[in-house]
């Protein structure tokens, strides 16, 4: 019997699985095209290719010997008719619609006798097209290692789509050879710094925190990734994605009540510490850095020039490595300060909301020859927190998705739509 035990990283990210947050994320793709998409055709194309992701075909055992640790085994009984399914809808659907089968996705849970994952089809959006919603846990898949599974099992790119690739990555780690080499083991005191700066509680309580619910509210957002560019491009040394974190603050300003008279709040941004020669096996290597988004300022450039500076100290600080090194890289005599680091790192004194940004492919794609027209990724709040934002470039697009408790959030809606006025806002102050 095959066994991949899980990291780390992996079993903490599943504890965080409750009776009020469930463990998946979500990628809802929209086809611009989709006549005749049926299961009959969507099964065997994926059936065929998951030699190249075997990880979906593997369920969880909460304890295997000799370790007696959780692990991902193979399902003798796996079946992809129990994974790949089609809403039973009996019309076409709309915006809204589509978006309130989203949210009950993500409150629905995943199923754990059988492999973590499912995609449905949607087979006829209004206006035409269809929808497939992947859902698949986040301890079998962090966001880097999701987008390498579509392109595995799901969309293959369009030969001569004639989309660049976007200017820059998002963040995968410090970068530069300024970023310390941190070890939890030899402290030194840029390393302190850095923890002081990611782990320092924030000064008031966050108007995103929360005792939440099971029940999810979704929203989206979408701009052209050349507007993206060109605002950062208006900012020197400023990044994709510290527009990406710009816009949601915009966002956070423009929808959320009172949002105007609003204090800084703090955005826990995930950094991807994959490597090149990471297997297929490696689900999660994560760690992050969080930056102030100072809400209440009118100015949008003033705002993007404040998260570049306070990215970049991050950056060059090593910010992200030193956590990493702290909660899941030390020796196994520090287990218990990481364990005590990383429960602190979910409080919302440290953080307000995370802003996620993961790269995708950059030229056009396409499902079984059915264009596909916008990539949205979703992401579960944490407990105390009632919204996650999951940014996404993909195929010229950056795509927002807004995933909050439903009770804790009344318009979230609104937030989206900020969202897309903020970037206008930007462009315009960038040409």
């Amino acid at each position: 019997m095959a066994v991949d035990w899980l990291t780390t990283e992996d079993e903490r990210i599943l504890a965080l699985e409750g009776p009020v947050v469930a463990g998946h994320t979500c990628k809802v793709i929209e086809l611009s095209d989709a006549a005749g998409l049926s299961l009959e055709e969507l099964r065997p194309h994926i059936g065929a290719r998951l030699d190249a992701a075997p990880q979906l075909r593997r369920r969880l055992e909460p304890s295997v010997p000799p370790r007696e640790r959780p692990a991902w085994v193979d399902d003798p009984a796996f079946d992809i008719g129990r994974h790949v399914l089609e809403l039973p809808l009996g019309g076409p659907v709309d915006h809204d619609e589509l978006r309130d089968i989203v949210a009950g996705l993500m409150h629905a849970r995943l199923d754990r006798a059988r492999p973590l994952w499912t995609i449905h089809l949607v087979p006829e959006l209004a206006g035409g097209g269809a929808a497939l919603v992947l859902r698949i846990h986040h301890a079998l898949a962090d966001g880097p290692t999701t987008m390498r599974i579509c392109s595995a099992i799901l969309w293959e790119p369009v030969a001569g789509g004639g989309v660049g690739p976007p200017r820059e990555a998002p963040h995968r780690g410090p970068r530069g050879p300024s970023a310390p080499q941190a070890s939890v083991s030899s402290p030194t005191p840029r390393a302190a710094r850095a923890l002081d700066r990611e782990l320092r509680p924030a000064s008031g309580r966050s108007p995103l925190e929360a005792r939440i619910s099971a029940r999810r509210a979704v929203a989206f957002a979408a701009a052209p990734l050349a507007d993206a560019v060109r605002i950062e491009r208006s900012v020197e040394g400023a990044t994709v994605n510290d527009v990406l974190l710009c816009a949601v603050a915009g966002g956070l300003r423009r929808g959320l009540p009172g949002g105007t008279t609003l204090p800084r709040l703090r955005a826990k941004v995930p950094v991807s510490m994959h490597r090149p020669d990471d297997g297929a096996g490696v689900a999660n290597r994560d760690s992050f850095f969080c930056v102030d988004l100072d809400v209440s300022e009118e100015d949008p450039m003033k705002r993007l020039d404040a998260i570049h500076l306070g990215t970049t100290e991050r950056k060059v600080g090593g910010d992200a490595s030193v956590l990493d090194a702290l909660l899941n890289r030390g020796p196994r005599r520090f287990a218990p300060l990481s364990r005590l680091a990383a429960r602190w790192s979910m409080s919302p004194r440290v953080f307000a909301l995370n802003v996620s940004n993961v790269r995708g492919p950059a030229e056009p794609l396409a499902v079984i020859g059915r264009p596909v027209r916008a990539v949205y990724a979703l992401a579960e709040v944490a407990k105390r927190h009632a919204l996650r934002v999951a940014c996404l470039s993909a195929s010229g697009q950056v795509t927002f998705g807004l995933c909050a408790d439903a009770e804790a959030l009344e318009d979230l809606d609104a937030i989206a739509a900020g969202i897309e006025a903020e970037i206008g806002g930007l462009l315009a102050r960038s040409i």
